[in-house]
């Protein structure tokens, strides 16, 4: 964990410039914090030799993996702007990870929007379900239809809404239909009370006459 933290804090100003996308050689270039050890110089120095994409990608799952929040807003414009789908999706997921929800909007609207490649969009929903956000429910039914997001999508559904039905879309169209008329349904009045209702006094009870003596008169 220390060597993905010194990772990550070591690449957190290269994701804030990430919507430029710079080349690898200007990559080099990039001011490593003097205490990073070097077995974690040799990781940059290997991940900036396979590229841009892979190295922003290390970046984005190491600052997830830590949890630093200072990286949520490159992450956030790495998601809308970058040009790599493995990077964007390490993004979504990374956000998830961190757990601010700031980035419900945008890992949300990436979601939905159906032209988007398939990848940024499963890290999208990656994210949203380590979010725990329930707003997501409506959308995560929808993606039931899509293969590559069906499993995220199910396993959400059982964790936000304590139901377990699977990956069916049919069957969680049925029961998010039946929930809303429920939630939508007006409470019904307390029922007025008739004078059938009304707890009645009982009646006072009349003197019991004791009969004479025998012979008494």
């Amino acid at each position: 964990m220390r060597i993905r933290a010194s990772f990550a804090l070591g690449v957190l100003a290269s994701l804030a410039a990430v919507t430029a996308m710079a080349q690898p050689k200007s990559l080099k270039k990039m001011a490593i914090p003097a205490d990073t050890p070097p077995d974690v110089r040799a990781q940059i120095d290997g991940t900036v030799a396979d590229g841009v994409s892979t190295f922003h990608a290390a970046a984005a799952e190491s600052l997830g993996l830590i949890k630093d929040a200072r990286a949520v807003d490159p992450l956030l414009a790495c998601l809308k702007e970058c040009k790599e789908d493995a990077v964007r999706a390490e993004a979504g997921r990374a956000l998830g990870r961190i757990g601010d929800k700031r980035a419900f909007d945008d890992l949300h609207a990436l979601l939905r929007d159906s032209t988007q490649p398939a990848l940024p969009r499963l890290g999208a929903a990656v994210g949203i379900e380590a979010l725990e956000d329930p707003r997501a429910v409506e959308t995560m039914i929808g993606a039931l239809d899509d293969k590559d997001l069906a499993k995220v999508a199910g396993r959400y559904l059982k964790s936000t809404t304590g139901q377990d039905l699977g990956t069916d879309g049919a069957a969680w169209r049925k029961w998010w239909e039946e929930d809303k008329r429920k939630k939508a349904a007006p409470k019904a009045p307390p029922a007025a009370l008739t004078s059938s209702a009304v707890v009645k006094k009982p009646a006072p009870r009349k003197p019991v006459t004791k009969p004479s003596p025998a012979g008494q008169r």
